[in-house]
């Protein structure tokens, strides 16, 4: 039976750990993209990759590397090795199309709202410039269909803090019942757990009326789950359409949140 190949790797921060663990991962067979400044990049393209000096023996392992996040598109894991004071920097623009393992749905840990979005719906949204508090992204989305007006996602780096969103959102709401009332076409007002089926939590919702518009709140929880991220969302129909948004809530609140 042959090996599994190696998954593909990206490092941000070609500096002496970065490179150090890099150079261990590309030794031992990964495929390896160093993301780091010109200097380094340079260096490491003049030299063919990375030199290893170990009991009197020399051995260069290469590896590819860049100055630019979108050549590492398609990664599978990504290690950022950046000094503290570059994590900003280093985090704010995660390299495009690193977001599930292939084939596996399993979402990989630096994995951003498109990979969380069916493409169906994420080609109307647009990632904020800022996130919401505690929120690692958010994004607003304004389908063309029109159904609904407005939608918008933020995914959270643990349980807690999404908890935390979810309450602060629902204080806001005191005339809005606490575990009972419904959210469907017919009753419209109240808040609960929903489930994926039996015995298997999804999260919590919480509907309510804004002057004519019908407003949903709802998370999907991680759980454990490697499928999945946590996540706040928040979506709004006008002309009191409930009954609309609810048909468009039902199928697309299962998946909004996990892995494609």
């Amino acid at each position: 039976m042959s090996a599994a190949p190696w998954p593909r790797v990206a490092v941000f921060g070609a500096g002496a750990v970065g490179c150090y663990y890099g150079g261990m991962l590309a030794r031992a067979g990964a495929p390896v993209t160093l993301v780091g400044r010109p200097a380094h990049v340079e260096a490491i393209r003049r030299s063919g990759g990375l030199q290893f000096e170990a009991l009197g023996t020399t051995q260069r392992v290469p590896v590819a590397a860049t100055t630019e996040a979108a050549g590492v598109a398609g990664t599978d894991f990504v290690l950022f090795c950046v000094k503290s004071g570059d994590t900003d920097d280093g985090g704010a623009a995660p390299p495009a199309g690193v977001g599930t393992l292939p084939g596996t749905g399993t979402l990989s840990r630096n994995a951003r709202l498109d990979a969380l979005v069916p493409a169906a719906l994420w080609k109307d949204c647009h990632v904020q410039s800022v996130a919401e508090p505690s929120a690692i992204q958010t994004a607003v989305c304004l389908p063309a269909s029109g159904m609904p007006d407005r939608w918008e996602i933020s995914m959270y780096p643990n349980g807690s803090a999404l908890h935390a969103a979810y309450a602060s959102a629902l204080d806001g709401h005191e005339d809005v019942p606490r575990n009972k009332g419904k959210c469907n076409a017919f009753s419209w007002g109240g808040e609960h757990a929903w489930l994926h089926g039996p015995d298997k939590l999804g999260g919590r919702v919480f509907c309510y009326f804004d002057g004519n518009d019908a407003v949903i709140v709802w998370t999907h929880e991680r759980l454990g789950q490697a499928t999945h991220k946590d996540v706040l969302l928040i979506a709004r129909e006008g002309g009191i359409d409930h009954a609309g948004l609810t048909r468009w809530w039902r199928p697309w609140h299962h998946q909004i949140g996990k892995g494609a």
